[in-house]
């Protein structure tokens, strides 16, 4: 079986990819600036952390990185909510083409399609909009993404390990 590096890819390998972002994008904008519901709560975990006034409501700190950076936008003068949707929503393109990726880093073209076109369709995506698990998600599958897959040959079956 041959095997195609990352340099020897035709481009258009990269037009599902392409089409699933513009998608996603243009779900975003379609929604608008609606946030999940637990969003708010993280809002105000940042606004008390930007003021060191102490924290009202606990329940905002389920990312506390999230609600740091948000905190830090707050205090630069940016809008904590617009700063939240605009890192969640990085956070999901970075999970979309971090999945696709792998997807053909394994060598599967077609899983890599449907998985990135399967986290752009995933109906549960708009109600964590502002919160941090979208932007946790970019991250970790980024960095799953990142790491370089060696292959061991054991019979037929290839497995590929990091």
């Amino acid at each position: 079986m041959q095997r195609l590096h990352n340099n020897d890819r035709p481009p258009v390998i990269w037009l599902p990819l392409i089409l699933c972002l513009i998608v996603a994008l243009a779900l975003l904008v379609m929604r608008g600036a609606v946030m999940g519901e637990r969003a708010y709560a993280t809002f105000q975990a940042a606004r008390d952390l930007g003021d060191l006034t102490g924290f009202q409501n606990l329940s905002g700190l389920s990312s506390p990185l999230f609600v740091a950076l948000l905190a830090g936008a707050g205090k630069l003068g940016l809008p904590i909510p617009s700063t939240g949707l605009l890192l969640s929503a990085a956070g999901w393109l970075a999970a979309i083409a971090a999945v696709y990726v792998i997807g053909l880093r394994l060598n599967r073209p077609v899983m890599a399609v449907f998985a990135a076109g399967a986290l752009v369709l995933e109906p549960t995506v708009p109600l964590l909009m502002g919160q941090g698990a979208l932007f946790v998600m970019g991250w970790l599958w980024g960095a799953l993404a990142s790491f370089k897959l060696h292959t061991a040959r054991i019979g037929r079956y290839d497995f590929a390990s990091a």
